[in-house]
């Protein structure tokens, strides 16, 4: 049985861009309800992060560095995403959509953050001798790895 056809060997998991890269036009947009930092459309969600990847800033892991490196993430984020989907204004003004959409990205962020410190917390204090670089996500450079 040679290497690639073992089963237990792990792929890389691929992901859904969404609607992403197909402009609607003006009147096609979705409308999707946003209220707090709740998003209720699996599709704007899947655009959101493909958005999220295209305009991520290189050398940045966390929201500070991203605040500190490229100020107008966010706001690039949000207007590309207004290009897809349109708030319902019985839940919310065009500023409470805004500010649900910033919420909605910057906790999704905090929370892959914590979810790859544990993994990395659990592979070290499984294999002895190794450190924060040795379990680093692919995506994090050495210099901005958890300490």
């Amino acid at each position: 049985m040679g290497e690639d056809s073992d089963p237990r060997k792990h792929k890389t998991r691929g992901y859904s861009p969404g609607g992403f890269g197909k402009y609607p036009n003006e009147h096609e947009r979705k409308v999707v309800r946003i209220a707090g930092n709740l998003i209720d459309c699996p599709m704007a969600l899947r655009n959101l992060l493909a958005i999220m990847r295209m305009f991520w800033p290189d050398g940045c892991v966390g929201a500070l560095e991203i605040d500190r490196n490229s100020p107008g993430f966010w706001n690039k984020c949000i207007n590309e995403f207004l290009r897809y989907y349109t708030y319902d204004p019985r839940f919310a003004t065009e500023a409470e959509a805004r500010a649900s959409i910033l919420e909605h990205m910057r906790d999704n962020l905090r929370r892959t953050l914590s979810d790859d410190r544990e993994r990395a917390d659990a592979k070290i204090a499984g294999d002895s001798g190794t450190t924060y670089a040795d379990h680093m996500p692919l995506y994090m450079k050495p210099v901005f790895g958890p300490d």
